[in-house]
């Protein structure tokens, strides 16, 4: 059984503690012990099952057609193939049980309800049917029915796990706030001060809230919620406090630490941007505050931040059926579609994946990383140019400058290197002079075209910029170190870089072989043998490592071999440059004299620069 609810196991340090709030290990089980009568989503749409034996030909292969498109996600078809199935056996409730579900999960809400009020004839404890009733009730405000229907979801169920804080929003929505019966746990209290700020109950919502964060079910992705939502309240001590927690407990981002910096910007001692700190944002510009306007808001959200936690959990199908919940009941949320469309990624519906992004609005605060996404999956499709175009209007309408470094991205994966470093060159202007450590990446890319290009100057500059901001970035170590190994250049230092970078490295290959290819170079072709080797181990396909390890072999005598590890990387080379060159390697061998020469090179530049 997969967990409901996927808590992050934080470290709690002193600075934490003297909060006087933890973050909580405790698992799924605490919320949600299934049992054999109440199942997830999960239990009913894992299989639709074997066709029965008594179906007609044409049947059978409906049912069989709907069950391949439910678990390639496809829910659309696989609804409107057992719709065919119910249309020729009306009175199949256990049939209607998985259409109602795969009405829903398609987005055909009206259909899911409509099948709901039909299954409850024959199965009325049924807590699907339930739940899809109370979402229809919501939506037509009727709260008193949506109360009555909660009540017949059991507790212990994945609906029973949000039934306490949805019968609270429908009493509040019928005048009365009462949140005495909700349990303790920080996504009922961040539902509570939204009812607070709904109903003009801010007070006794933020006492709730005070007594679930000190109890010890406490989630950090809730207290960034809650934060965000006090900063709106203009609570900002407290929300800094949970910002804080939130960031001493392992859980720090960029955006957390931005908001904590816009929280500290009248400081006198915090104004000023450091390594760690990055410059201050208007903190109303870095929260997410969700629109609530009425009760019916208040349980899409339920259902929205339902398939957040399941979505966290890879329970897909019913993180599925909850974002179709949330899009039914309120048009105020963006997330269900980056939820969707994670989902459909994953699962290699790109297509559709895509359609979901797109369907996010310019105005929601979502609407960036949904393009950036797009964008992604464009290129997924090998179809750059979209992605391109997706970027260069996310950048017009936005002025995101990852929009415009994605793009360079897209030009160096193609090996148009030109045009990524004019990319990269844009989003440095933007960014202004000197880069800092935040972009560190984009050093690091820009100085990699560079190479590329051959022009090795601009490109030693920004790696080692690059480097001086993350000096322990294995990756940066080895391009940089393998640059200069493989120009016979800084042999001595790349190979001081390209050690450490195997220390933090031990299983890349790649790493591997630019370690074995600096120690050839330096003549220690011994030395080399065992990197190389363990290189082609890790890598057994790449040509250029085959090439290497050819070469190492033939210095080292071992001349079948060194052919051998040729041949397989001329099979496996796409670059016709380097295919002639191997080619030239299995015909005549390795010349004694082109070696001295590149190590006197190599030699005499070393002291000079040493």
């Amino acid at each position: 059984m997969k967990h409901l609810k996927h808590l992050l196991i934080l470290p709690i340090c002193a600075g934490a503690l003297a909060l006087g709030y933890t973050i909580s290990n405790k698992k799924t089980e605490e919320y949600f012990h299934p049992t054999e009568e109440t199942k997830t989503l999960e239990d009913y749409l894992a299989v639709i099952g074997p066709a029965p034996l008594y179906y007609k030909e044409t049947t059978a292969g409906q049912y069989l057609a709907a069950n391949f498109a439910q678990r390639h996600k496809d829910w659309e078809s696989a609804s409107e193939y057992l719709h065919k199935i119910i249309d020729k056996d009306e009175a199949n409730a256990a049939l209607k049980k998985q259409a109602m579900i795969l009405a829903m999960g398609s987005g055909e809400a009206n259909r899911a309800i409509a099948l709901a009020r039909e299954v409850q004839v024959n199965d009325p404890d049924n807590f699907l049917a339930s739940l899809f009733l109370v979402m229809d009730h919501f939506s037509n405000e009727n709260y008193g029915d949506a109360y009555i229907a909660l009540q017949k979801i059991p507790e212990k169920s994945i609906g029973g796990f949000i039934t306490p804080i949805l019968k609270a929003w429908a009493k509040a929505a019928q005048g009365n706030f009462d949140i005495s019966d909700v349990p303790l746990n920080s996504l009922y209290a961040y539902h509570a001060l939204l009812m607070g700020q709904l109903t003009g109950n801010i007070t006794k919502a933020d006492d709730f809230v005070q007594k679930s964060l000190m109890s010890a079910d406490v989630d950090p992705q809730d207290l960034l919620k809650i934060a965000d939502l006090y900063v709106s309240l203009d609570k900002k001590d407290d929300a800094l406090k949970l910002y804080t927690l939130i960031q001493q407990s392992g859980y720090g981002t960029l955006n957390l630490n931005k908001r904590i910096a816009a929280l500290n910007k009248n400081s006198s001692n915090k104004n000023e941007p450091t390594e760690t700190t990055p410059p201050t944002e208007n903190i109303n510009t870095l929260i997410r505050v969700p629109d609530i306007q009425n009760a019916q808001d208040g349980a899409a959200l339920v259902f929205l931040n339902m398939s957040e936690i399941l979505a966290r959990d890879y329970s897909d199908d019913s993180a599925i059926i909850f974002a179709n919940m949330t899009l039914h009941l309120s048009n105020r949320h963006s997330k269900p579609y980056i939820i969707l469309g994670n989902i459909l990624s994953r699962h290699d519906r790109i297509e559709d994946a895509i359609k979901n992004f797109l369907k996010i609005k310019p105005e929601s605060k979502y609407y960036v990383l949904s393009q950036m996404e797009a964008a992604n999956l464009y290129e997924k499709l090998e179809q750059p140019e979209k992605a391109i175009d997706t970027l260069k209007q996310l950048y017009k309408q936005q002025g995101d400058i990852n929009a415009i470094i994605q793009i360079g991205h897209i030009y160096r994966s193609g090996e148009d290197f030109k045009n990524a470093i004019e990319a990269y060159n844009k989003a440095a202007k933007e960014i202004g002079d000197p880069i800092p450590k935040e972009y560190w990446h984009l050093l690091y890319v820009r100085g990699m075209s560079y190479e590329q290009s051959k022009e090795y100057g601009q490109a030693e500059d920004d790696l080692l910029k690059a480097l001086a901001f993350q000096p322990n970035h294995p990756y940066i170590l080895n391009y940089l170190g393998y640059s200069w190994a493989d120009r016979g250049k800084n042999l001595d230092k790349s190979l001081s870089m390209i050690e450490r970078a195997v220390k933090l490295k031990p299983d890349d290959g790649y790493i591997a072989d630019s370690l074995g290819w600096v120690l050839y170079r330096l003549g220690h072709f011994s030395q080399a043998v065992p990197h190389l080797e363990r290189a082609s181990i890790l890598l057994p396909y790449d040509p250029v490592i085959n090439d290497h390890l050819g070469d190492v072999y033939w210095r080292n005598g071992r001349i079948i071999e060194a052919k051998f590890q040729w041949e397989r990387a001329y099979n496996n080379a796409d670059d016709d440059e380097l295919k002639v060159t191997i080619d030239t390697k299995i015909k005549n061998g390795l010349t004694t004299d082109a070696t001295i020469k590149n190590q006197q090179i190599a030699s005499d530049e070393n002291k000079i620069i040493d």
